[in-house]
């Protein structure tokens, strides 16, 4: 009776601890910096940041070459140019959003139904950069593109989940050792 309860204590404690934390996260109190691409994904023509993104959002004004304003809150993206801009032509001529900490992961970006246009092609993301190739897409402060971002806690167990690992694996451990003496002693 008791070791069935020692077991079934150990396994509880031992599947809440491996349990990921998967839960829909927002960027606030992440580190963020932009980075402008130019003429190709991967060629810094300009960056901005790192900051820290607040409850009401970081404004990164004129980012590096261009006059595009960028307001990075805890679930939006918001490109605004200070005035009328036209990107050049290029394989890639726009920006990524870069979330520094690996704490969480970005799970999806989409256009906002208030934004400006731009084609869906032209918005992709990984699990810490959304990128925003606006080589096609005249920006004014009239009518900005806004991309929601959504992300999630990484599934890494924290230390302290780590811990209540290793001891329900030792918990388990001892009842084995504990029945395995009992059944030579009979």
């Amino acid at each position: 009776m008791i070791r069935r309860h020692i077991l079934s204590t150990v396994a509880a404690l031992t599947g809440a601890a491996m349990a990921p934390t998967m839960a829909q996260a927002s960027l606030v109190g992440d580190s963020v910096q932009i980075l402008e691409f130019y003429p190709a994904i991967g060629v810094i023509y300009g960056s901005a940041g790192p900051q820290t993104i607040v409850a009401g959002g970081v404004t990164y004004t004129n980012v590096g070459q261009s006059l595009v304003n960028i307001t990075v809150d805890g679930s939006t993206a918001t490109l605004a140019a200070s005035s009328p801009y036209t990107p050049s032509a290029a394989a890639f001529n726009g920006f990524d959003i870069q979330d520094l900490n690996l704490g969480r992961i970005i799970t999806g970006v989409s256009i906002d139904t208030g934004s400006g246009p731009l084609p869906l092609n032209d918005l992709s993301f990984d699990a810490h950069n959304v990128y925003v190739n606006v080589e096609n897409v005249p920006l004014s402060g009239a009518t900005p593109i806004i991309i929601d971002i959504t992300s999630s806690l990484s599934g890494v167990p924290e230390p302290g989940a780590w811990t209540l690992m290793l001891i329900g694996f030792g918990g388990l451990g001892a009842v084995a050792r504990r029945s395995r003496a009992s059944r030579t002693a009979t």
